[in-house]
């Protein structure tokens, strides 16, 4: 799975890739298990059509962004994809969001 975040005029936003298949949902959202040291917490993510794209919602992206900052490795697990994600790789990373125009996002491509 691929994290991507997008700098926009109404802030950052959060989008997640399905690399290897598609999603296979047919209702416009879908859960996500969002694990920090043990802790599962669910949360909701948007599926755009055909399945490979989704966007974060608000509460999923502070989540994330809140335990990451705090360093705290994080895992996703949507569907048949599982995501862990290290504070260090985080961070070098996101600062350089920041420093770009808003139509170029930074991408994790994160196993």
């Amino acid at each position: 799975m691929i994290l991507e975040f997008h700098k926009t005029n109404e802030g950052v936003k959060l989008f997640l890739g399905a690399r290897e298949h598609p999603i296979k949902k047919s209702d416009k959202t879908i859960a996500i298990i969002l694990d920090t040291n043990g802790e599962k917490k669910e949360f909701i993510a948007y599926l755009f059509e055909g399945g490979q794209r989704l966007l974060a919602s608000k509460e999923l992206q502070e989540a994330i962004l809140e335990a990451l900052h705090n360093n705290i490795t994080i895992t996703l697990r949507c569907d048949t994809y599982r995501t862990t994600i290290h504070p260090e790789q985080f961070k070098q990373n996101f600062s350089k969001l920041f420093s770009r125009p808003l139509s170029l996002p930074i991408q994790f491509a994160l196993e």
